[in-house]
C-alpha cells in the first residue's frame, strides 16, 4: 500500500478551492432565500472572492493551470455573478428595482459575452482580461458593502460600468481571436495573436 505523495495532494488545493468556492456560491443563495442575510454572508462573499484569487495563483505556482481548469474557474466565477445577483433579488428588492436598468445591460452584455464564444469556438471563454479583474474587484467591493452596510450608489454604479466594460471587452476578444485560446489579457494581445496567426 502506498502513501499519498503530499506534492500530488498540494496539486489539488486549487481544485478545492474553487470547487468550495461553487459551494459557497449556493450556500449564500440558500443563505438569502428567506428574504434577508446575516454577518455570515458577507464572510462567505469575502471567502469567495480571496479564494477566486489564490486559486490561479496557486495552481500556476503548483504547475497544474490547465486550460481545462481556467475554464471550470471562469464557469464558477459565472454562477457566483448569478448567486449573487439572486441574493441581491432576493434579501434586498428595493435595490434590484433601483437599478434595474444597471442589471439588464449588465447581465445583457454578459451573456453576449458568454453566447458569441460558444458559438465562434464552442466553448466558454475564459480570457481572465485585465479589465475582468479590475471589475472583479470593484464588483465586490459594491457586493460586500452593500450585504455589510446597505447600498452604496457610487459603488454600484461603479460596478455596473466596470462590470459592463469588461463584457465588451470580452466579446471584442472572441471577435478578433482566429481560436479559442484561454489568459488573454486584453483585446490588444488577441490582436497580436491574430496578426500572428495570418
Amino acid at each position: 500500500m502506498t502513501k499519498d505523495n503530499p506534492k500530488n495532494i498540494s496539486k489539488q488545493i486549487p481544485q478545492l478551492l474553487l470547487w468550495s468556492r461553487f459551494v459557497i456560491a449556493v450556500i449564500l443563495l440558500i443563505d438569502a432565500s428567506d428574504g434577508k442575510t446575516d454577518f455570515w454572508f458577507s464572510i462567505g462573499l469575502i471567502y469567495a472572492i480571496v479564494s477566486d484569487f489564490f486559486d490561479g495563483v496557486i495552481a500556476r505556482r503548483l504547475g497544474v493551470a490547465t486550460n481545462g481548469l481556467r475554464r471550470w474557474d471562469s464557469f464558477i466565477d459565472s454562477f457566483l455573478i448569478i448567486a449573487v445577483a439572486l441574493s441581491v433579488f432576493l434579501a434586498h428588492p428595493q435595490v434590484f428595482q433601483e437599478y434595474q436598468s444597471g442589471f439588464l445591460v449588465f447581465f445583457s452584455l454578459y451573456f453576449l459575452s458568454v453566447i458569441i464564444p460558444w458559438i465562434k469556438f464552442r466553448n466558454l471563454p475564459a480570457y481572465h482580461a485585465y479589465s475582468a479583474k479590475l471589475a472583479g474587484l470593484v464588483m465586490a467591493f459594491a457586493m460586500i458593502w452593500l450585504f455589510a452596510f446597505g447600498p452604496s450608489k457610487i459603488l454600484l454604479w461603479g460596478a455596473f460600468v466596470f462590470g459592463s466594460l469588461s463584457h465588451v471587452e470580452r466579446i471584442i476578444i472572441a471577435l478578433i481571436l482566429p481560436e479559442q485560446r484561454e489568459d488573454v489579457a486584453g483585446f490588444w494581445v488577441a490582436n497580436e495573436i491574430r496578426k500572428n496567426s495570418q
